[in-house]
């Protein structure tokens, strides 16, 4: 009873880590986002780890297989939907601040991080709706998987049912 009370510990734990993980990859500070994707890394592999370690019970390692299918075909889901979305803002976007900026790269010949930020930030102000438009749809079906897989599977861990 005591080693299945530590497995559900680590199985809680291990979830908790993914969520917090997934918490600071949201939050807009950069440091806290490239933390959040270093905890994600870890909480993959200690999944891999999880499952070695209960390989004979098939509560830790259903969960832990859990774990790991929802960590790649997410890794999956996002990728495909960034190559949609990135294809699509590519060829509709309004890029002409982008081309107003080159010029004048060309013409005084020199490269300044204010230009660039300045441009980039008008590409932004002027692609915005298009860049909710697309990335909604092409994005949000890979959260969505995301959230409902972590819930039922922290939700059985709790319950102390297997996948």
């Amino acid at each position: 009873m005591i080693e299945h009370m530590n497995e559900q510990k680590d199985i809680l734990n291990l979830y908790r880590l993914f969520i917090f993980s997934i918490i600071c990859q949201i939050v807009p500070f950069y440091t806290l986002q490239v933390f959040g994707f270093i905890l994600f890394t870890v909480v993959l592999i200690w999944a891999y780890l999880l499952k070695i370690k209960y390989f004979k019970d098939p509560f830790g390692k259903s969960h832990a297989i859990h774990v790991i299918k929802t960590v790649w075909n997410f890794s999956f889901f996002l990728l495909f939907g960034l190559m949609i979305a990135g294809t699509i803002l590519y060829l509709k976007a309004d890029q002409t601040a982008f081309i107003d900026y080159t010029d004048q790269i060309i013409s005084s010949g020199g490269v300044s991080e204010e230009g660039m930020n300045t441009a980039l930030k008008q590409v932004l102000k002027d692609n915005w709706g298009l860049v909710i438009k697309v990335g909604l749809p092409t994005l949000l079906p890979s959260i969505i998987y995301l959230v409902f897989r972590i819930h039922t599977g922290y939700s059985n861990a709790g319950c102390e049912r297997k996948m």
